[in-house]
């Protein structure tokens, strides 16, 4: 990938079928290196021993222009692009750079989910309560957004799916309660 078509390309992450981390990186790699492909594949992997894994399974990350998109969405392996208020979610390259990071100097390291943590402010992106905005809250069956009816200091819990929602600045909420 030259300068130029790497400054035009962006990061995103490809959610995979199940184990199929290893051999869709192969196989992007391959159309790659003999000029069919103009795509960039990292799979961040950790040592479990004797073993290498994949570091978030089920995903892998890529590098790639707007035609990347048709090339890859119908391949053996893909399951989708992670999608964020509807749009292939971009990975910034500070954050590559940090999976390698953490990849050539740690041992031991585990993968969490932290994008969607309870209190966070969240707005509703799609679906019957699109633009609503509520508080994210645990539950006993998963995450449920509390929406609040005003003036009556109750919440309404509704289960959405992760991607329909859209994280809001916390910081306007720890600004609000200083």
């Amino acid at each position: 990938m030259s300068d130029n078509e790497k400054l035009q390309s962006q990061w995103y992450v490809l959610q995979t079928k199940p184990n199929t981390e290893i051999s869709l990186s192969e196989l992007i790699n391959s159309n790659t290196e003999v000029d069919i492909w103009n795509i960039h594949c990292y799979l961040p992997t950790l040592k479990q021993g004797a073993k290498t894994l994949p570091m978030f399974k089920g995903y892998l990350f890529v590098c790639h222009d707007e035609n990347g998109f048709h090339q890859l969405n119908y391949q053996t392996g893909v399951k989708c692009y992670v999608r964020f208020g509807g749009m292939p979610s971009k990975i910034r390259a500070r954050d590559i750079e940090l999976m390698h990071q953490v990849e050539a100097h740690f041992n031991g390291v585990n993968s969490v989910d932290s994008y969607l943590v309870k209190g966070m402010r969240v707005r509703i992106t799609t679906g019957v309560l699109a633009g609503r905005t509520g508080v994210l809250m645990d539950s006993p069956k998963g995450k449920k957004v509390a929406l609040e009816i005003e003036n009556l200091g109750r919440s309404l819990l509704v289960q959405v799916p992760p991607s329909d929602l859209l994280v809001l600045d916390n910081m306007d909420s720890i600004n609000n309660t200083a």
